[in-house]
């Protein structure tokens, strides 16, 4: 599932529109510091929560980024907070998996 989104944003096939394949380069990227924190740019958590928050329908920059990539802002969202979950999801898991095998 998580390749998928970024798949899709950079795919070479999908759109011939300079612009647009750069603005779902952006959405990419956001969507990586989001979902899997990409830790060889954010170097703290505030910078991680900033991402969130970037990637969120309350924010103009991000409606209109969806727009010039090509994508609606409301499905790109549900894929993110779905993957946020899916993350959270198995981090508990880990956690749970570790403390019963100690």
């Amino acid at each position: 599932m998580e390749v998928s989104i970024i798949k899709v944003a950079t795919e070479p096939t999908f759109s011939n529109i300079p612009e647009q394949k750069l603005w779902r380069a952006v959405l990419a990227q956001s969507v990586t510091d989001t979902v899997w924190g990409d830790y060889r740019t954010l170097d703290t958590l505030q910078e991680k929560q900033d991402a969130e928050k970037w990637c969120s329908l309350d924010n103009p920059d991000f409606l209109e980024v969806c727009e010039l990539a090509g994508f609606s802002p409301n499905y790109l969202y549900k894929k993110i907070i779905k993957l946020l979950n899916n993350k959270q999801k198995e981090k508990y898991e880990t956690i749970r998996t570790n403390r019963q095998g100690s």
